[in-house]
Order: structure tokens, then C-alpha cells, then sequence
């Protein structure tokens, strides 16, 4: 016999919700998969912000997770060139962006909201937190 899981409510009625989540501590990266799928969510992980744009030109998302601060490209240069595609028609759907970032200035939010993000959240999760703004950007 095998061990049925039980499904959360991320799961139950809903087609998987494709999260994009773009980090570059693996730490972070970690705990962040395991409750995301344990959430129901699928979930695809890059660390910087040009794989970012590679993978959202390969598949589709729900929503992103975007990290401000990475190597190579940041987490606001990578939203701004998203929006920037979103406008050209390159991106066809409103792609949802939350923000995650260890500071939690207003200067910081600020800063997330002027690039283009729809939300942000600061580090460390709360993960319940995370999830219920994960499915308020998705049920708008």
C-alpha cells in the first residue's frame, strides 16, 4: 500500500501554478522548494537574473519570485527588462513579480515597486506569508 499525501489547499482545484524563483543562495533556495512544492507549486529554480530571462523565454510562468540581490544581473534590472518585453509583446500575459529581499526599508519596497514588481517580501520567509501573497497576485 502505498502513502497517499495530503493536498494542501494550493492544490486542491487548481492546474499546478509554474513559479519561477530566481536565487542565488542555495540555502534559501532549499527551504524555499520544499515549501513551495509542498505547497503544490511547481517550481523551476535559477540564480541570477540572465537565466531568469532565459527561462521565461523557454517556458511559461504563473509567477515570479525574483531576488533583488544577485550577481550578473539584479533582481530590479531583470524585472525592468521583463516589463520591457511585456510592452513589446515578447511576453504576451502579465507576469507577476514578487520581490524578495533581506532589507526591509520602505526605500527597499520602494525601490522593488519602481522596477516594475507587483509585491515584495523580506527575508527570512515566513513562508505562510509568502504563500498568501503568492495566491493574492495569482487570483487578481
Amino acid at each position: 500500500m502505498g502513502t497517499k499525501k495530503k493536498m494542501t489547499s494550493g492544490q486542491q482545484g487548481r492546474a499546478a501554478i509554474k513559479i519561477l524563483l530566481v536565487e542565488d543562495y542555495e540555502g534559501n533556495v532549499i527551504i524555499a522548494l520544499h515549501y513551495l512544492e509542498e505547497e503544490g507549486f511547481k517550481v523551476v529554480s535559477v540564480s541570477n537574473g540572465e537565466e531568469a530571462l532565459k527561462a521565461i523565454e523557454k517556458e511559461d510562468f504563473d509567477l515570479v519570485l525574483m531576488d533583488v540581490e544577485m550577481p550578473v544581473m539584479d533582481g530590479y534590472a531583470t524585472t525592468e527588462v521583463i516589463r520591457k518585453r511585456q510592452k513589446e509583446g515578447k511576453i504576451k500575459k502579465h507576469l507577476p513579480i514578487i520581490g524578495t529581499t533581506a532589507n526591509a526599508f520602505k526605500s527597499d519596497r520602494d525601490k522593488c515597486f519602481a522596477a516594475g514588481m507587483d509585491d515584495y517580501v523580506s527575508k527570512p520567509f515566513d513562508f505562510k506569508f509568502l504563500i498568501d501573497k503568492i495566491h493574492k497576485q495569482l487570483d487578481k
